[in-house]
């Protein structure tokens, strides 16, 4: 098992985080297909299906998947107010065809300041003998910039 974590101060409060996070446009933005379930006040559910270029796999990997590359996203939270100091976000993703789990878990504490302390720990594995722990290394740079990239969506300090 793979494991990152990132960092961030943001300049939005957790509630307005998952606002973004529910915005269909964000994630057109990158090329992906959403479709939202419910939103922060209910608890937040939300499958992301983004494509994925071949070359961006580790070598290992390209030969498991075919041209129509994806990375589905489960995201969730539960419900949270629009005074709530904290929250917790979770992502499940895949690439279908390849035996790799992501888990991301992501935290979101208001501090002083009436930011957010964004904290990120993602966990990668690969079920596969042999070449699992080379997937794993391979698929983590590609993994952190595509949470990074979401990150960068919002504003920063």
């Amino acid at each position: 098992m793979q494991r990152a974590e990132l960092k961030r101060k943001i300049a939005l409060r957790p509630a307005q985080i998952l606002d973004v996070l529910a915005d269909k446009d964000i994630w057109r933005a990158d090329g992906s297909s959403v479709e939202i379930l419910s939103g922060r006040a209910d608890g937040l559910r939300l499958t992301a299906t983004m494509p994925l270029a071949r070359d961006l796999l580790p070598a290992a990997a390209q030969s498991f998947v075919g041209a129509d590359a994806r990375v589905v996203q489960h995201v969730s939270s539960e419900p949270v107010s629009e005074t709530d100091d904290e929250a917790t976000v979770e992502i499940e993703a895949e690439v279908p065809g390849i035996a790799i789990d992501v888990h991301v878990e992501i935290s979101l504490v208001r501090d002083v300041e009436d930011c957010t302390d964004l904290h990120a720990l993602i966990e990668i594995a690969s079920s596969l003998p042999f070449v699992g722990r080379a997937i794993e290394s391979g698929a983590r740079p590609h993994i952190e910039s595509m949470i990074s990239t979401r990150f960068d969506h919002l504003p920063t300090l």
